[in-house]
C-alpha cells in the first residue's frame, strides 16, 4: 500500500495505465465515461471503457502496448 494516500498498488496501476491512455489517445475523453475493470486469464487487469473499442497488444514477451481505440459504432448516442 503506498504510505503517502490511501491508494492500494492496484488503484495506482490502474490509474497510470488510465494516464497513459489519456495520454496517446486525447480525443477519448475519460473523465466523461464509465470505465470498469477486469481481470484478464494471466492476472492482468484492463479497464472496460463504456463506448469505445479498443485493441491492446500483448507481445511474447508479456509486453503490451496500446494499438487502438474508437468509438463503438452500436454504443447508444
Amino acid at each position: 500500500m503506498n504510505p503517502e494516500s490511501n491508494l492500494t498498488d492496484t488503484d495506482t496501476d490502474r490509474l497510470t495505465l488510465l494516464d497513459r491512455i489519456a495520454e496517446r489517445v486525447p480525443e477519448l475523453d475519460l473523465d466523461e465515461q464509465t470505465v470498469e475493470w477486469t481481470t484478464m486469464d494471466d492476472g492482468a487487469e484492463a479497464p472496460l471503457i463504456e463506448g469505445h473499442i479498443g485493441c491492446v497488444v500483448i507481445r511474447p514477451d508479456g509486453s503490451r502496448y496500446l494499438a487502438r481505440v474508437m468509438p463503438d459504432p452500436l454504443a447508444p448516442q
